[in-house]
């Protein structure tokens, strides 16, 4: 089922940059040495909510879960793209991760109950 697809990729991003220092700004993702890189390089250290996105959904066959994932973080961002919100200076670490918290809840809240289940 796509929701709890979604629900699982944007817990396993938020996990990924719970660690203030895992997360950036401005790119996808850094390495080590502060150099951009692709999100699912394995030089990654860094990553932006996209980015992190894009790590945990690397495969082709994921990519409505990755556009999924990335829709429900836009509209938590009322009025603006998730990716433009979060690379604002003023930005912070725990807004980003408030930001997850409520598109995790919004994903969960479109899996429907066990007994609704075909």
């Amino acid at each position: 089922m796509i929701y709890e697809d979604v629900a699982d990729a944007l817990v396993r991003a938020r996990a990924l940059i719970a660690v203030r220092e895992r997360w950036c700004q401005n790119r996808e993702a850094f390495d080590v040495f502060d150099y951009p890189v692709e999100p699912d390089c394995a030089d990654a250290v860094r990553w932006c909510g996209i980015g992190a996105i894009q790590h945990e959904t690397p495969r082709l066959s994921q990519a409505s879960v990755r556009s999924t994932a990335i829709t429900f973080l836009n509209v938590v961002c009322t009025g603006h793209s998730f990716m433009q919100w979060q690379d604002k200076p003023w930005r912070t670490h725990k807004q980003v991760l408030v930001k997850f918290d409520r598109a995790i809840v919004r994903a969960r809240s479109m899996i429907p109950a066990p007994e609704l289940r075909a």
